[in-house]
């Protein structure tokens, strides 16, 4: 399990590098975000398998590696968890409730129909209109577990987002 983690880690390590000597695929990486491989344009296509993904997860990666393209590079490096990006988006009153958009994900199970992608991506430009980046590499372990029977994923997201810092913890 740590050394399926550490690859899927040094593969997005390995990606990131490789998409910032290539801003056109950055470009067209971002346009493709909150699609699926097979509604993808070709260019973004060409600059996905580039980044010789594994083929097992490659619709998984492909969401990934699109989303990360929402925020520039520099930003790459600083993001956070998803449910942890949305609270500090919302306002002290919004906070009080768990958010809808974060609700209808956990209901969903990963699909390659694309609306589940559609859904995660509303989440994210939210996010990012708020000036809150996503870490690429939190997302892409959540997704890769995401449909566990456990549901361990889910039950974290809705932990991180209630989770209150106390002085002196970080």
């Amino acid at each position: 399990m740590q050394t399926m983690k550490s690859n899927k880690s040094e593969w997005l390590l390995n990606a990131q590098e490789s998409l910032r000597s290539r801003p056109a695929d950055i470009v067209a990486l971002r346009r493709a975000a909150g699609r699926t491989l097979s509604t993808a344009g070709a260019a973004a296509l060409s600059a996905f398998y580039r980044l010789y993904p594994d083929g097992r997860e490659e619709e998984k990666q492909f969401a990934t590696v699109c989303l990360m393209c929402l925020w520039r590079e520099d930003e790459w490096d600083r993001g956070q968890s998803i449910p942890k990006a949305v609270k500090s988006s919302l306002t002290a009153e919004q906070q009080q409730e768990f958010p809808r958009r974060l609700q209808v994900l956990l209901d969903m199970p990963w699909d390659t129909t694309g609306y589940f992608i559609g859904k995660l991506y509303r989440v994210a430009r939210f996010c990012r209109s708020k000036g809150n980046v996503i870490s690429a590499q939190n997302l892409l372990r959540d997704l890769h577990s995401w449909d566990h029977p456990d549901h361990f994923i889910q039950r974290n997201w809705v932990k991180d987002f209630y989770q209150v810092e106390r002085k002196g913890e970080k």
